[in-house]
């Protein structure tokens, strides 16, 4: 199933053109995350594993829980605050995205 139609039915109030803009977001934060040096990733590591589409939609569920009430951190009865952290996505999916790296050698 395409990502963006997957998003789109687990969001079905969500318009199409926001649901393309947090598709594009989640991928991004996924490429920042996951290669943070390459300059195009996209070309070279293209979403397409299971565990990668996996990663993108779990940035996109967390983005759009982001825009509710689902991911606050805080919360005051009676004087009514709300808190959130000031990260895009959860430090647990921030913790599964771990960037590759490779070696440098010296010769």
């Amino acid at each position: 199933m395409e990502l963006c139609v997957e998003i789109k039915t687990r969001y079905p109030h969500i318009e199409d053109n926001d649901v393309e803009r947090i598709l594009d977001k989640a991928k991004y934060i996924y490429y920042k995350s996951k290669f943070p040096h390459e300059a195009t990733p996209e070309i070279s590591h293209p979403i397409s594993s299971y565990m990668a589409i996996q990663d993108v939609l779990q940035i996109s569920d967390e983005l759009v829980e982001r825009l509710g009430f689902n991911t606050a951190t805080g919360y005051h009865e009676n004087g009514i605050t709300w808190s959130f952290d000031d990260a895009w996505i959860s430090r647990f999916t921030q913790k599964l995205l771990t960037p590759r790296v490779k070696t440098i050698s010296r010769r």
